[in-house]
């Protein structure tokens, strides 16, 4: 999560003050997986296209909050999905 908060920080930092960042996440371990997603999820982060493992809902809420005025957030499933307006300019 320390380097999904940094990348968010960066996209926040550069965003016009009327953009809006969106995007989802599969959340980590912790997330209600069937057996399929679980091993696409197992094989993904193996082979470094996926680094969520430790993603969860409140922690990407926390992250996004910190970066950003207004946060949407859902899950649906095991996914997370957000949009997010408002960059904050305070340098962390």
């Amino acid at each position: 999560m320390t380097r999904k908060a940094a990348a968010i920080e960066h996209i926040a930092s550069v965003l016009a003050p009327t953009g809006v960042f969106f995007g989802a996440s599969v959340l980590g371990d912790t997330a209600s997986h069937t057996w399929l997603a679980r091993r696409y999820m197992d094989a993904f982060n193996r082979e470094g296209s996926f680094d969520n493992r430790e993603d969860t809902e409140e922690g990407l809420r926390s992250i996004l909050a910190a970066s950003f005025d207004d946060v949407e957030f859902e899950i649906v499933g095991s996914i997370a999905i957000f949009s997010a307006t408002g960059p904050s300019r305070v340098s962390r």
